[in-house]
């Protein structure tokens, strides 16, 4: 695998070309010091992935992916992010334009230490991209079987709907919420795996595109219609019956499947509170997060929807949750939400 590092700072190349090299079958097939360097970079070497910051001369991080989409170019792209509000709102714009997902640059001057921390994000990243793009390559070489589409738009009397989603999950909620419409009265609520900086970024994106509010869950409030509520980072989120009222319900309980918050932990209570009452949704993401809680809601007596292989970024947590059986329905992306208002009473 090809990977292409564009960054303005010497030290950063070094070390990440350095952290690259340790990767068994990845190898850095150039570098770019800012961003109209990169994108003549990109157009010789034809990577598979590159990693891009955000704050360069002459083409920001969001220009070249701006370029990178106007020119056609299939490049999965990793922004390097400095952790900070302006740094996570840059971040998530790049992401909505469909940047595969990010890592934070260490913030002190120690060397080592910023060895540690970019190897400890990076290289889970590459192994799990390594692997997609053996498959990519691979599935051009046969046909697959699509797994079953819905037959028909059953009606499902749903109070509320849960959304699972991770890696690519800022572009695809980015086509999904805003298609739903104003009247659209379930409330949805949404596990995003993401640091809370950026998720509350993500949020007020979102909540200036879409018809109705998204806003970050908060502790002990009431789940009203017509609101889309996203899991904090670094917390856990569920939605609790406190004396006839369902309620946001925030805690620092432990990571699940690493994860924190986790898709699992919301819909273990989706499935407890709303039983047969609710609609559970598997999109875009690496791992497995989200499989056992969407069983859970199945059999429970939920409606439960999983996005295709084709339109996910990384086919992992639907995958999962489909192999385990708890997908009824399996739908592209940009069907995902007329589906919703056609199921819905």
């Amino acid at each position: 695998m090809k990977v292409l590092i564009i960054d303005d700072s010497v030290l950063f190349r070094i070390l990440l070309t350095n952290i690259i090299r340790g990767i068994e079958n990845v190898e850095v097939c150039g570098t770019a010091s800012d961003g109209q360097a990169g994108i003549e970079a990109v157009e010789k070497h034809h990577p598979d992935v590159v990693l891009l910051d955000v704050e360069m001369p002459k083409m920001t991080g969001l220009d070249v992916m701006r370029e990178i989409n106007s020119r056609g170019i299939e490049v999965r792209v990793i922004m390097c992010s400095a952790f900070t509000v302006a740094g996570a709102a840059v971040t998530v714009k790049a992401l909505e334009l469909g940047a595969h997902d990010f890592i934070t640059k260490p913030e002190g001057k120690d060397k080592d230490e910023s060895f540690k921390l970019l190897k400890s994000q990076l290289v889970p990243e590459l192994e799990e991209l390594k692997d997609v793009v053996s498959q990519d390559q691979s599935e051009r070489l046969k046909t697959r079987r699509a797994l079953p589409r819905s037959e028909s738009h059953k009606k499902v009397s749903a109070e509320i709907i849960g959304i699972g989603i991770s890696t690519g999950g800022p572009k695809a909620l980015g086509v999904v919420l805003p298609s739903l419409p104003a009247d659209f009265k379930v409330p949805i609520v949404i596990v995003q795996h993401m640091p809370k900086l950026f998720i509350e970024s993500m949020a007020a994106s979102l909540n200036t595109k879409c018809k109705l509010q998204v806003k970050v869950g908060e502790h002990g409030e009431t789940v009203k219609s017509g609101t889309v509520y996203l899991a904090p980072g670094e917390k856990q989120m569920a939605v609790v019956n406190d004396k006839g009222q369902r309620k946001i319900q925030i805690s620092d309980e432990p990571a699940e499947n690493y994860c924190k918050p986790a898709v699992d932990f919301l819909f273990r209570s989706l499935a407890q509170v709303y039983g047969s009452k609710t609609i559970g949704l598997v999109m875009t993401g690496m791992g497995g997060d989200g499989a056992k809680g969407l069983l859970k809601m199945k059999e429970s007596g939920a409606y439960t929807i999983g996005q295709n292989k084709e339109t996910c970024t990384i086919y992992g947590m639907p995958q999962e949750a489909a192999k385990a059986g708890a997908v009824m329905t399996v739908l592209p992306l940009d069907e995902i939400a007329d589906h919703l208002v056609k199921v819905t009473l």
